[in-house]
Parts: structure tokens; sequence; C-alpha cells
């Protein structure tokens, strides 16, 4: 559903799982959680409790695969989808090329590169059938015109007339307002007004609320368990955590984001 404004408390906010799913047993059915094909490929154990978020999100990975090297990941897009349906995925998300130049210079790919190999795993999507998850095709591009090109690419495939999907915005989680991440927003709720759209990797209130009085609905972050990894966040443990401490953290932390979010709570 399309919005020009949107109240904070309306949207839909996504925590990036860390490389466990144990948390969520203390807090069933109350969680909002995005997980990565590529981690869950890396560490089986982040499986084990997924049942319990309250919506499921998979998401491709690619980026943690850029960061490690392995640029093959780009053509497991099947593999992406399989997740989804071992997990009874909510959501799935296509296996997009990040277009950072910093992480282009790493894979030698370059930006045309990456958007072809982008739209090639969009047309490969578009063939895959989820089992439960709706489908998320991702909007790739470093430069404004990178984005109307993806944008373009997909408008004669025929997704932006489909019914029952989302789209998302790429390479905006290292992205700031200073340096384009509202400017690419609005071209592309100009260009797609009637569609959910979502933005990967943002997790500042303040951006938050910007971006959705532009129109996007949902959001995703690793704020949660960035600050438990590094144990700053307002749910942090004096002195060395045990492991149930650990996992209790990730639990806490990830309610207060909420709250400090102004995110409501589940009705039951």
């Amino acid at each position: 559903m399309s919005k020009q404004s949107q109240d904070v408390k309306q949207i839909h906010y996504f925590h990036c799982t860390p490389d466990r799913s144990d948390y969520l047993l203390l807090y069933p059915n109350m969680l909002r959680i995005l997980a990565s094909a590529y981690r869950i490929k890396k560490f089986p154990r982040i499986l084990r409790h997924l049942s319990l978020a309250r919506e499921l999100f998979i998401d491709s990975g690619m980026i943690s695969a850029h960061k490690k090297g392995e640029y093959e990941w780009q053509y497991q897009q099947a593999f992406v989808v399989e997740v989804a349906n071992e997990v009874s995925a909510d959501y799935v998300a296509m296996l997009d090329i990040p277009c950072e130049p910093k992480m282009l210079k790493r894979s030698g790919m370059t930006v045309d590169q990456a958007l072809y190999r982008t739209i090639e795993n969009a047309k490969r999507f578009l063939e895959l059938k989820p089992l439960t998850a709706k489908k998320v095709f991702v909007i790739q591009g470093f430069a404004l015109d990178e984005y109307r090109k993806c944008i373009d690419a997909y408008r004669d495939l025929g997704i932006l007339d489909l019914n029952d999907v989302w789209l998302a915005i790429g390479s905006v989680c290292q992205r700031s307002p200073k340096n384009g991440l509202y400017s690419i927003a609005r071209l592309v709720r100009h260009l797609i007004p009637d569609c959910h759209l979502h933005c990967f990797g943002i997790g500042k209130k303040a951006w938050i609320q910007a971006l959705g009085a532009i129109g996007i609905d949902s959001f995703d972050s690793a704020k949660a368990s960035i600050s438990v990894a590094f144990n700053r966040g307002v749910c942090r443990v004096e002195g060395k955590r045990t492991d149930a401490q650990v996992v209790r953290q990730f639990a806490d932390e990830m309610l207060a984001v909420e709250k400090y979010l102004n995110i409501p709570e589940p009705q039951p």
C-alpha cells in the first residue's frame, strides 16, 4: 500500500539475527527476524528456533559472501528459496549483487556487471515458487540512474505488475542522508508508487522516521545484535558474560530497540 507519510509506529522492523536463534525461546512470536541464507549455510544452528519469530524474512546474504570473497554465491538463487521453504518464511529476498564501489572493487565487478547478474537473478526468481514466503525483489544501483535502469528492467519483466510481492532498495545500508539515502528513496517511491518498499540496513530512528515519511514501509538492521556483540547496548552486562546472559541480552536488546523506535507490541 502506498503511503506518502507514515507514523513510525506503523513500520515493519526486522532484527538481523546473530548466528544463533535460541534467544527467541525467551520471547516467542514477538520479534520480527531477518536471517541470511548464506549465514544459515555457514551456521545451521540458526535454523533451530526461527519458527518462533513473529515474522521471518530470509535474505540472500550476498554482502556477507562478498566480504568473505565467496563471489560464486551470486549463482545460488535457488538455494536461497530452498532455505525459505525449509523454515516456512514469511518473506524471501532474491539474490542481488551489492553495488557499493568498495565491494565491487574487491570482487572485480563493474556496476553494469552487478546489475546484469541482479536482473538475471530476478528472472530466475520469477520462475521459483516459494511455499509460504512473499517474494521480495531487490532494486540495485549506486547512482540514481543505475537504480532507474534496474527499475526499468523490472518493469520490462512484468515484476512491477505483480500484486503479491515486495520491492526492496539495496546498497543503502552504508548510506547516510548526506550521501544520497533520501534521494534514492524518493526516486524509487516516485517511480513505484503502489508497492510495499523495504530498505535494507537502516537502524537510526531519525532516518527511519524520515524514510517512513517518504513512503518506505519496512526496515531491518543488526543494531541489537551489534550492541550485544560489543556489550555496549542498554542491556549490557558488567564483567565476563555467561552464554545464558548473552542469550538474554540478544532478546532484551531487540525489545529495547523496538521501544526506542516506538514500535507497537504485537497484539494477542
